[in-house]
């Protein structure tokens, strides 16, 4: 399987009114490849972007480290009654707290690629003949604290602003042109998707707060957000404590398919991918 990156900015991507934030513009692609243009196998390929859910964004060993000390001496300091001890280490556990989830990161300090926690489904779903992309949504993390009553918007503008893109590169356009880089050697080129993608035959999907967004995206409601010409769309979500909660989920034009993924084994999932996208 080929397997391409692409970033347009930590910060190049904002939500909708009235979400307060800014997100990145990254994904990882995992494609079927082959003897067709430029190593991507011939056709015509449904296309399916995934987003994942709420988890830190940096990757600040020395903050976790303090993080972990200072939590593990909040404990003692609770059985002995040290009121000052405890309002010391609480100060400590907020400050390395922001510091793990700051956007963009510190100088120095990498992002927690959470986009690649998916590769292994991503690769399993380019086999079987999909175009894969996980997006990154660390900025919608690092800011969604208080705003639980927008937030699924704003992870759904997300996954629509990469639909959108897609759909450019797709007519040979937009900003993704020429900014794909090869995983392994981080070259810009490699597989061509320009006329090879099938934009009638759509899948979201996401985990968490991510689910989330994937239900608030297909949603009725939410039908004139989708970028024009991406059709079929269907949407799987995982996480019990997310999914069953997102409002404004009914049958329509394009319905939007509820499954509750959590603890489903991955060939349930390629299964039902394959018989609905």
């Amino acid at each position: 399987m080929g397997k391409a990156t692409y970033n347009l900015g930590s910060l190049a991507f904002v939500p909708g009114d009235p979400y307060k934030g800014k997100s990145e513009i990254a994904g990882v692609v995992h494609y079927p490849n082959g003897s067709g243009s430029k190593g991507l196998a011939h056709g015509r390929h449904s296309l399916i972007v995934m987003q994942h859910g709420l988890w830190a964004t940096c990757a600040d060993r020395v903050a976790q480290n303090a993080l972990t000390k200072a939590q593990r001496a909040l404990i003692r300091a609770e059985k002995t009654g040290d009121k000052a001890g405890e309002a010391k280490q609480l100060k400590i556990i907020d400050k390395m707290s922001e510091r793990l989830w700051a956007w963009p990161c510190r100088a120095g300090i990498p992002p927690l690629p959470s986009s690649s926690g998916y590769d292994y489904l991503a690769e399993h779903l380019a086999q079987q003949g999909f175009v894969v992309v996980s997006m990154g949504a660390n900025g919608i993390n690092s800011t969604s604290s208080g705003q639980a009553d927008s937030v699924y918007q704003a992870r759904a503008d997300l996954i629509n602003k990469h639909l959108d893109l897609w759909r450019q590169l797709n007519s040979g356009e937009g900003p993704l042109k020429g900014k794909l880089k090869d995983a392994k050697t981080g070259r810009v080129g490699g597989a061509a998707f320009t006329g090879h993608l099938d934009l009638k035959r759509v899948g979201t999907l996401g985990h968490s707060t991510g689910g989330g967004g994937a239900m608030q995206q297909v949603s009725d409601k939410r039908h004139g957000d989708r970028p024009a010409g991406v059709e079929g769309l269907h949407s799987a979500c995982g996480g019990r404590a997310v999914c069953p909660h997102v409002p404004d989920i009914a049958p329509g034009p394009h319905p939007a398919v509820q499954r509750y993924l959590e603890g489903v084994p991955d060939d349930a999932l390629l299964v039902y991918l394959r018989l609905h996208v």
